[in-house]
């Protein structure tokens, strides 16, 4: 029996290391998109936001354990406002192609690719939201 099987046998081998992402040209934003349904916008915006004690993660950021993730570049989005917010990043064809992907969710979560602190990381679903990508907005047609 090798030390290497002992490890993996007891879940302590090295895990696999996220990558960092490739950088992007100039004037381009990296987003990464999640959606979800929520009871209330307040309840959306406490999973990301709100921790349950100062010295813990939110819940969004403690479901995402392979990804630091600073809320300041978190934005939430319930209801009609979602169609806003992703207009505000997308042309309106692809804004529509988003919202419609989203099917009955009624919360939008756009993190902004500085959240990570220029760490490597990796996202995924969560138990609230649903993971949809990145996605890139080329910020000098923003909104149009």
């Amino acid at each position: 029996m090798t030390l290497g099987f002992v490890k993996r046998l007891l879940g302590i081998s090295p895990q696999p290391q996220a990558e960092p992402a490739e950088p992007l040209p100039p004037g381009t934003l990296r987003l990464h998109l999640f959606h979800g349904a929520f009871e209330t916008e307040e309840d959306a915006l406490a999973y990301c936001f709100d921790a349950p004690d100062p010295d813990l993660p939110e819940p969004f950021t403690n479901d995402l354990p392979e990804a630091f993730v600073d809320t300041d570049f978190v934005e939430v989005s319930y209801g009609d406002a979602r169609h806003s917010a992703l207009s505000d990043y997308f042309h309106s064809d692809l804004a529509e192609d988003l919202l419609d992907r989203q099917g009955d969710a009624n919360t939008l979560v756009i993190v902004v690719e500085e959240a990570f602190g220029g760490f490597p990381f990796r996202v995924h679903d969560t138990p609230r939201l649903t993971y949809m990508g990145p996605f890139e907005a080329d910020l000098t047609k923003r909104g149009t």
